[in-house]
């Protein structure tokens, strides 16, 4: 069996200065959430929202990243050890009838979107880093997501940080829940009975890294709530309980254009209620527009940016 040592985030990872060290986000709600260590990542669960508020993965230099062949669907199984059945959306829902494309054979509507990537804790040794691609296809760490978007500018976003970053860095990425959030109302394909779960619209990713031998950091948001809209067994809440919710998301006005967003850490942890280490973000300030927690009227502003542009920042 493989050391143990090699379980779970190292906030060591980018350096054991005190100035570079990472660690795990602080938790508001502590008694909601379960922490789970797995090869190279740990998965920060909440039970309530059944799905991860966040993962924390350490991604080694691209020369010591190890190549695996992909686990076959057959591997996306529930976290049996950690966390009880109920807790976790499954293939109840993501084999059930209401989740099937209509018009592509054998396509979900809403995938299985991996929190954690794949490939990000795949280094070390071979048998390791296949151990850890398998730990990634455990419903600890997937959340339901759009077709489009998991296989559109997520992805491209996830690819930027494995393919365009070459130096290690630690990545931190998950929901963002509020009381605004939709409702999935499917029937069960093995329970064969009526569930539903509420469905997060936004996704973001942290990412920590050394420029100059200094900590620097940049987030991203992407959002799926226009797509989630076009779904039939997708039910938003009334524009009351929405309006509420909007207190607590600052990214309430996100366009949806399936292209990355550049935001301020501070504003994802308004968001999830998570305390980030601090670290310079490289935002040109003729682009930068501050993230503020606002309502109605006066919602909250960022900029975009293509993926040709995400290079001067890093």
């Amino acid at each position: 069996m493989p050391d143990t040592s090699s379980l779970g985030y190292d906030s060591t990872f980018l350096g054991t200065n005190s100035k570079l060290k990472v660690p795990l986000p602080q938790v508001a709600n502590i008694g909601v959430h379960v922490s789970i260590d797995y090869h190279h990542f740990t998965t920060c669960f909440n039970k309530q929202r059944n799905f991860a508020l966040y993962c924390a993965c350490n991604i080694p230099t691209k020369t010591e990243r190890i190549k695996v062949d992909r686990p076959s669907n057959s591997n996306f199984k529930e976290e049996i050890e950690e966390l009880q059945i109920e807790n976790q959306i499954g293939e109840d829902f993501y084999k059930c009838n209401e989740n099937d494309h209509p018009t592509i054979r054998n396509k979900n509507l809403l995938d299985r979107g991996h929190v954690i990537r794949r490939e990000y804790p795949q280094w070390e040794t071979k048998e390791i880093a296949e151990i850890a691609a398998k730990e990634t296809f455990l419903f600890a760490n997937i959340a339901p997501q759009h077709h489009l978007l998991n296989q559109g500018d997520w992805k491209d976003l996830e690819d930027h940080v494995i393919k365009k970053m070459k130096n290690k860095v630690s990545v931190f990425t998950g929901c963002i829940f509020t009381e605004g959030d939709p409702v999935a109302v499917y029937t069960g394909d093995e329970t064969d009975k009526t569930q539903s779960f509420r469905v997060p619209t936004k996704f973001w990713k942290v990412v920590y890294y050394l420029k100059d031998a200094n900590l620097h950091r940049i987030a991203f948001v992407l959002s799926q709530e226009v797509s989630l809209q076009n779904l039939d067994f997708i039910f938003f809440p009334n524009n009351r309980v929405r309006s509420k919710s909007f207190v607590k998301d600052p990214f309430s006005d996100l366009d949806e254009d399936l292209k990355p967003f550049i935001v301020e850490v501070d504003a994802i942890e308004v968001a999830t209620g998570l305390v980030f280490t601090s670290a310079m973000e490289r935002i040109e300030q003729k682009f930068k527009k501050k993230v503020f927690l606002m309502t109605g009227e006066n919602q909250s502003n960022f900029e975009k940016y293509s993926k040709e542009e995400l290079d001067k920042f890093l």
